[in-house]
């Protein structure tokens, strides 16, 4: 798992080669990454997934960088859950929907003794 996710805070690797705990090593190396970024995006407290940012050269993030990444971070955060709140009051909203379609449909057309 990556470590951005077990730690819930940033990890900065400056060079990848230097680093003996990232989970694809191999797989960056044949991409061309060198340096990468890694912030946890939290909402609430509860870890929804991970913004990375990859460099072709070995680089230090300054903190600059990682405040600024961070931000991005818990707005794309809020935004997905968001979206997902939206999609889940659709759903609920088509669900009601029909049950209403139903209950008329019903009243209309009583089932004849």
């Amino acid at each position: 798992m990556p470590r951005a996710l077990t730690a819930k805070a940033p990890v900065v690797i400056p060079n990848i080669e230097h680093d003996d705990q990232l989970q694809y090593p191999d797989a960056c190396r044949k991409e061309g990454i060198k340096a990468l970024l890694s912030i946890p995006m939290i909402f609430k407290d509860e870890i929804i997934g991970v913004l990375r940012l990859y460099d072709d050269k070995v680089r230090e993030f300054t903190a600059e960088d990682v405040e600024f990444v961070t931000a991005l971070a818990e707005q794309g955060g809020i935004a997905i859950k968001n979206a997902r709140f939206m999609d889940q009051l659709k759903k609920d909203h088509a669900r009601e929907l029909d049950d209403l379609w139903q209950w008329f449909s019903d009243m209309a057309h009583p089932p004849r003794d």
